[in-house]
């Protein structure tokens, strides 16, 4: 049986930063109550600039995205690689997609929106997310529109990434990149770093 992917949301607080290994260490105890694991005692390793963040364990693997007010972070037992944005006004979008998209993602967008406009970005951010570069020269040379179009695979660092579109909010949207399929869950998590999270539902894409 496969292990669900679990998406952790909360608003994003001011004190994040502080916050941030005491809520990841929290959700990784959950998710491994809910994968039939023990990762209550997870610790960040410390990341070089530019490095993937991750456990001194390897696993969970995790991906963290925050915009606006809201903050994403998705589990797994696999790496994985998640993007959210607020949907808001971009003026210059074909500047952009000219200097960071791939040719036919240009095209694609050519005709469309603001909106499409973060279909694309969002899918980009979450692939290389999950393969650890992060935005380098290498984000032109792949596309995402066989994922958006016919619902395909993507293929990146000898991978094929399944990209899976969610709507964590009214007026945002988010990208999930995994080699694997798996059932998704949500959790709301409102409260304060101790109070347990509650599924709200359960999607598979």
């Amino acid at each position: 049986m496969i292990s669900p992917i679990i998406v952790y949301r909360r608003p994003l607080s001011k004190n994040f930063p502080a916050e941030r290994q005491q809520l990841l260490q929290h959700w990784a105890a959950d998710y491994g109550r809910e994968s039939g694991r023990d990762f209550t005692n997870c610790r960040l390793a410390d990341s070089a600039p530019g490095q993937k963040p991750h456990f001194c364990q390897k696993t969970p693997c995790f991906s963290l995205s925050h915009s606006g007010d809201l903050l994403l972070c998705a589990f797994s037992l696999s790496p994985l690689g998640l993007d959210m944005e607020k949907l808001r006004p971009i003026p210059r979008a074909q500047a952009l997609a000219r200097r960071f998209f791939h040719p036919q993602e240009q095209q694609w967008l050519a005709d469309k929106g603001e909106t499409d406009f973060f279909l694309i970005w969002t899918a980009k951010e979450a692939a290389v997310k999950w393969s650890g570069q992060g935005i380098n020269q290498n984000f032109h040379r792949f596309s995402v529109i066989p994922a958006l179009e016919q619902r395909q695979t993507v293929a990146l660092a000898g991978h094929n990434l399944y990209l899976r579109w969610l709507s964590p909010q009214e007026g945002y949207l988010a990208c999930l990149a995994t080699t694997i399929k798996a059932p998704l869950l949500w959790k709301n998590h409102y409260g304060g770093a101790n109070d347990p999270p509650a599924i709200e539902e359960k999607i598979f894409r």
